[in-house]
């Protein structure tokens, strides 16, 4: 298992993954019509512009060749 940034290669996967957790962890609780707009295009696109931002760093794991998850770590302002 390998955890390193994401690259723009890399958009593609993180939308997939992203579009895929969204229909196996949201159906039931979120009206159909929003999942089905999160299609793999949009997703990737969303997903490119995130990865080449390089102040919010985008993560991804690999396991055995294909990325199989992410994490965006975005800071926080003010006090908690």
């Amino acid at each position: 298992m390998t955890l390193r940034r994401a690259s723009s290669a890399d958009a593609q996967a993180v939308g997939r993954i992203h579009v895929e957790s969204w229909n196996v962890a949201h159906r039931g609780i979120m009206p159909d019509d929003v999942i089905a707009k999160t299609d793999l295009a949009y997703r990737t696109q969303f997903w490119a512009e995130r990865i080449a931002d390089r102040e919010w760093p985008v993560y991804v794991i690999e396991e055995g060749g294909p990325c199989v998850a992410f994490c965006q770590m975005i800071p926080t302002y003010g006090s908690p």
